[in-house]
């Protein structure tokens, strides 16, 4: 994600491996240490897409590479990264989808 609007900015690329289990919405997520900071906004973007999964399922997840900017890369943008990564690289359907609003400016997730 590179987006510029306004003077506001908005950054970020990830790099993941994952494994789709048989374990009802169990998480198991292996952070490496250049990457803890970043640990909320991919502990919410995989926990979003366990959620609202159309699946009984776990994930196994390994964060492999983070791509920032220390002024325009958040927590919510690496959270909206990692649902997205799972999201493209997975066959599983979901009940809903985390958005980017460009007019607002902000991050849509719907319960």
């Amino acid at each position: 994600m590179a987006e510029q609007i306004e003077n506001y900015g908005f950054y970020g690329e990830v790099e993941i491996e994952f494994k789709i289990t048989e374990y009802y919405r169990e998480l198991q997520m292996q952070v490496d240490w250049p990457f803890e900071r970043w640990r909320a906004g991919i502990l919410f973007g995989a926990t979003y897409f366990l959620e609202h999964s159309m699946q009984r399922i776990g994930l196994t997840l390994r964060v492999k590479n983070i791509e920032y900017h220390e002024v325009d890369t958040t927590n919510v943008i690496i959270a909206y990264l990692i649902y997205n990564a799972l999201l493209k690289e997975s066959d599983i359907t979901q009940r809903q989808t985390i958005k980017f609003d460009k007019e607002l400016k902000s991050f849509v997730f719907p319960k």
